[in-house]
């Protein structure tokens, strides 16, 4: 099963992106580093790596620590996971797909 996801459908997702300053990976890539993220509810966060293009499921704490990862398959899990977490982070207004 593919389970890359394109840089499109994870900007239309509305993902939070934010660029990291790497020199190492510029210099390997051609490209800045970012980091892409969706935040479910508290301790659940989606990352998309653009590198490899799939999507984890990952549970944490707010220091960054992860207790749990699951790779998921493909944009339409991806956008299960949107559904399923939908409403329930205090942001009401970060929640669009549905």
């Amino acid at each position: 099963m593919n389970n890359q996801i394109d840089y499109k459908d994870i900007i239309d997702l509305g993902f939070d992106v934010l660029r990291s300053e790497d020199e190492v990976f510029f210099n390997q890539y051609g490209y800045d580093y970012k980091i892409f993220t969706y935040n479910l509810s508290e301790g659940f966060t989606l990352d998309w790596c653009q590198v490899e293009r799939v999507c984890k499921l990952q549970r944490g704490n707010s220091e960054g620590a992860v207790f749990y990862e699951k790779i998921l398959n493909g944009l339409d899990e991806v956008k299960e996971f949107i559904k399923m977490f939908k409403g329930t982070n205090k942001d009401p207004n970060k929640y669009t797909y549905g």
